[in-house]
């Protein structure tokens, strides 16, 4: 126990011996009383002295215990709380503290329309307050990367207290893994750091970021208190991730959006609206269903707009949290894009070839958004792959070093190719151009013979295992996988996987039927099958051109760009020079900010951190716009459930020593002003002192009357 007032000690202590000093003062001085009968005075004088005796010793004995009681009230004694133990008064170590703040977006979740960021800042006002003016401070906002207010502690608290109460609604996810080494740094590097300090988290503790966060980089003298500003049974609903297929999106072709949605609810979503907005305009309205406590996905289509750039939105009923109720996505959807088909056979209208083309671009006129164009291996060259990033390569030829050279060129840039291996120089082209690729890089299969008609079981082979997880075979996921089985093969090499392949179809016999792998930027898709009706029935099938064109659009993805990036990341911009001269940037809400700019040659790297969910647009002085940049939230935020009170105090307690034991006085739940005075110097119990010294006087009052009754 501790003394607010420990400086009095020495001048009160005294005044507890003045009871006993005046009773023995008293003794020397007896009061003569005179009787008129001896017989009576002596009876008189035998009782009464035995009872004057004891009535003096009780009274002594009470009247000093009342003056102690008294004089400790004086001293406003403290009780140790929290693990309070720094001495009182003048004489006190003032600790350096710490607010380690939640800036994440569960913390904007609204319980009776006050977001739990608000309520975090009444707290955080209470702690400053509590402070003596003589301690130093710091506060870590905990964002994506997480940042101080000072460099090294102050006593400015009214910096601290500002700082916190700019901070803007967060969006982000907040990292305490690196917030909790923030903050051991800052300990470390602490002038006043013999003191210790104390380190106070700020927090809804949404299970999502608490889930797996230790204290062990926190020195073992400082003690950890946790301030829980979450209210229990916090429900939310939100959109947690929209999927755009094909990656690259032409115009006037179908699009499947895969809409991921989350139910953190105890109630069962049972046709609730959803909404599909295209360019600000109602695209789609659709309903959904979800179990409670799960996720679930919405498969939704529309048809692309126009060549240009588009805003897509994908939006839920508001609720609590509304901040993650809207998805957006920047969608830039291209024109017709040209497919070159690369065959050495005599007639290419007929065969394989054929059938290739025709898959491509199966409407009259070729109203389709990829344009088929035939070209020989003797045309490829550098010039005629300048103007496509798709290659289909069939039935070919040999291969001369100055095609060889121009094919590998085209990959390593970025292009995508798909090779159907039935061509006789096949095996011999793929040494080729792996000797030109060198020893870092392999096409994906080294082909040997054909496979012999004989160990086919009926005369032909069927397809026997998928990685249906792929983009190139998403046309088969689910109950589609059964069209696979109605493909039958006749003819294919054996063949072998090179490293770093990514096998995506085998026979039933195990040899690669369908494998890709990158080669530079580029994307190298090997068919290890034909077309031909002589060899195999794919031709015939209807899931052939859809198929076929699915695998064309995902070879390599023109630069559309970045669908949307998460909240509290970096946006990165490659421009022109002369783009930037009268570039404005405005965020979601429309203000103009300023981006920093690095020069690259001609090129200017234009960069911006990501702060509010929405649009961010860059425009010119004539209002036209070249370039949209959509964000939202972590979907990690959106799961609102409470980590486990207990196990936070208990993680916080394990000390880092040999022995492996625990301080049950480092950390606390904590709330309030009575809390958090308590922790600077305990809780203050003189109210106790005085309420036994009233009782003692009531007990001496009964004594009185007692000993009066006896005297009597």
């Amino acid at each position: 126990m501790n003394f607010l007032n420990s400086g009095l000690l020495s001048w009160l202590v005294p005044f507890i011996l003045l009871p006993l000093l005046i009773h023995l003062f008293n003794r020397k001085f007896p009061k003569r009383i005179i009787f008129s009968s001896i017989e009576f005075i002596k009876k008189t004088q035998s009782e009464r002295s035995k009872l004057l005796r004891f009535r003096h010793l009780v009274m002594t004995l009470l009247r000093t215990i009342i003056v102690a009681l008294l004089v400790m009230a004086f001293l406003k004694p403290l009780l140790d709380r929290f693990g309070s133990s720094s001495v009182a008064g003048s004489q006190k170590t003032a600790r350096d503290t710490l607010i380690v703040f939640d800036h994440s977006l569960s913390m904007e979740h609204r319980a009776d329309l006050v977001p739990a960021r608000k309520r975090a800042l009444l707290e955080a006002e209470k702690i400053i307050s509590s402070l003596e003016t003589n301690q130093n401070l710091n506060a870590i906002a905990v964002e994506r990367e997480p940042r101080s207010c000072f460099f090294e502690f102050s006593g400015q608290h009214d910096a601290v207290l500002s700082f916190l109460n700019q901070l803007e609604p967060g969006i982000q996810t907040a990292n305490f893994d690196k917030a909790i080494a923030l903050a051991a740094r800052h300990l470390t590097n602490s002038k006043n750091k013999a003191s210790g300090a104390d380190i106070y988290f700020i927090s809804d503790f949404q299970r999502e970021n608490w889930a797996n966060i230790r204290f062990d980089k926190l020195p073992e003298d400082a003690r950890v208190f946790f301030v829980d500003v979450g209210t229990p049974d916090r429900e939310n609903r939100a959109v947690l991730d929209v999927k755009i297929s094909p990656s690259t999106v032409l115009a006037g072709e179908t699009i499947d959006l895969e809409v991921k949605l989350g139910n953190f609810t105890s109630e069962v979503i049972s046709q609730e609206p959803l909404e599909l907005i295209v360019d600000y305009t109602n695209a789609v309205d659709t309903n959904y269903s979800c179990p409670a406590w799960s996720q679930t996905s919405l498969n939704l289509t529309m048809k692309a707009p126009a060549p240009g750039s588009h805003t897509i939105e994908v939006r839920l009923p508001e609720d609590d949290l509304m901040e993650d109720n809207t998805f957006h996505l920047n969608l830039n959807v291209l024109d017709k894009e040209e497919v070159v088909i690369v065959t050495d056979r005599l007639e290419p209208d007929t065969g394989a070839p054929h059938f290739v083309r025709t898959a491509v671009n199966p409407y009259r006129d070729l109203e389709g958004s990829l344009l088929p164009r035939l070209l020989n291996s003797s045309g490829l060259d550098s010039a005629n792959l300048a103007t496509t990033s798709k290659l289909i390569l069939i039935e070919l030829g040999a291969l001369n070093d100055d095609n060889g050279a121009a094919l590998v060129n085209y990959l390593q840039r970025g292009g995508g190719a798909i090779w159907f291996l039935d061509g006789e120089m096949d095996p011999v082209n793929i040494r080729n151009l792996n000797t030109a690729l060198g020893d870092d890089s392999n096409l994906p299969l080294k082909l040997l013979g054909w496979q012999p008609e004989k160990s086919m079981p009926d005369g032909f082979q069927k397809l026997s295992r998928g990685n249906f997880k792929s983009d190139f075979l998403r046309l088969f996921r689910g109950s589609n996988r059964q069209n696979l089985g109605l493909l039958n093969f006749t003819q294919y090499r054996q063949a072998t996987a090179s490293d770093d392949t990514s096998i995506l179809l085998s026979f039933a016999d195990g040899t690669p039927a369908l494998a890709s792998a990158n080669i530079g930027l580029g994307t190298l898709l090997m068919a290890n099958f034909s077309i031909d009706e002589a060899h195999s029935n794919l031709a015939r099938q209807k899931t052939f051109p859809a198929w076929l064109q699915d695998l064309v659009k995902n070879i390599a993805s023109a630069d559309t760009g970045e669908l949307y990036h998460e909240a509290g990341t970096e946006i990165t911009a490659d421009l022109w020079r002369a783009e930037t001269h009268d570039l404005i940037l405005k965020n979601p809400l429309g203000t103009i900010i300023e981006p920093t700019k690095a020069r690259d040659g001609e090129r200017m790297l234009i960069g911006f951190p990501a702060t509010i969910p929405g649009y961010y647009r860059m425009t010119g002085n004539d209002g036209k716009l070249r370039k949209t940049f959509a964000v939202n939230p972590n979907p990690g935020e959106s799961d609102l459930r409470l980590m486990d009170r207990e196990r936070l105090p208990q993680r916080a307690n394990e000390k880092v020593t040999d022995s492996n034991t625990e301080d049950p006085d480092r950390a606390h739940f904590v709330s309030g002003t009575e809390d958090y005075q308590a922790i600077q110097n305990g809780t203050q119990i003189f109210h106790w002192f005085l309420l036994a010294l009233c009782g003692l006087l009531f007990v001496e009052m009964l004594f009185q009357m007692w000993f009066r009754r006896l005297s009597s």
